[in-house]
């Protein structure tokens, strides 16, 4: 079930291009700036989920034999005692598995028992500074969409998962000093196992101030009294002020 946005980002601008990798072919540490739920029960967010995105900075200069890389995005953990998961947003920098190059192109990603890590890629099609709608949800049994900007971009299948979840979103990076990001994540929603949306995440509440949840010292994210759409937000940062 597609969650009806209004958004900016047109089909016939997707061109694609695939490669599957392991998920251990990058040897550098991943250093996360997210907003994560605890472990959601009770078929909360069984079927999917929602936000809206907003990247004003995203780049990283390629470095295929350190394999660097930058992005700004969204996951869903079908498995949050095991490493199964989709994720969907922005990258800029290095590929994992054919060490190329990708600048500010979306891309989607999944790891499912049996299939290891895929990763997808797509070229042209979304602008810095606008508002897109990132959506995962239940496709049918093992299957889940993957939608940004209205437009789909394809299906994690065979990923069947255990009756929990657990809900990310933020910056992910390969590097310390290298790379910059800056953006906004807001509106997070869940779809029950009724396939009914509920606004907000199970466990996620915006304090006063303060950081949400960091891996590392740098990226950062924090609640923000900078809005867009709605009026729950976060700002995420990485090698960027505030």
């Amino acid at each position: 079930m597609t969650r009806p946005v209004v958004t900016r980002l047109c089909a016939v601008c997707v061109a694609a291009a695939a490669v599957t990798a392991s998920t251990n072919a990058a040897a550098s540490t991943h250093f996360y700036g997210i907003i994560e739920t605890p472990d959601i029960t009770n078929n909360d967010a069984s079927d999917g989920e929602f936000m809206f995105i907003k990247t004003n900075v995203l780049h990283c200069t390629c470095n295929i034999i350190d394999h660097k890389f930058v992005d700004h995005e969204m996951w869903y953990l079908t498995n949050p005692s095991g490493p199964d998961w989709v994720e969907v947003g922005f990258i800029d920098g290095t590929t994992v598995n054919d060490l190329s190059c990708v600048h500010d192109e979306i891309f989607w990603a999944d790891n499912r028992p049996g299939g290891g890590f895929n990763q997808h890629f797509f070229t042209n099609g979304w602008t810095l500074g606008d508002w897109y709608a990132m959506q995962i949800a239940s496709d049918g049994s093992c299957e889940w969409s993957v939608t940004l900007g209205g437009v789909k971009f394809g299906d994690s299948t065979a990923n069947c998962p255990a009756s929990d979840r657990i809900l990310m979103g933020g910056i992910e990076a390969t590097d310390q000093p290298t790379g910059s990001v800056q953006g906004f994540l807001e509106h997070w929603e869940e779809q029950n196992s009724s396939e009914i949306w509920h606004v907000g995440w199970d466990g996620v509440s915006p304090p006063s101030n303060g950081l949400v949840h960091v891996t590392a010292p740098n990226p950062n994210i924090k609640f923000s009294t900078t809005f867009g759409p709605s009026s729950t937000n976060t700002e995420e940062t990485f090698n960027e002020p505030w």
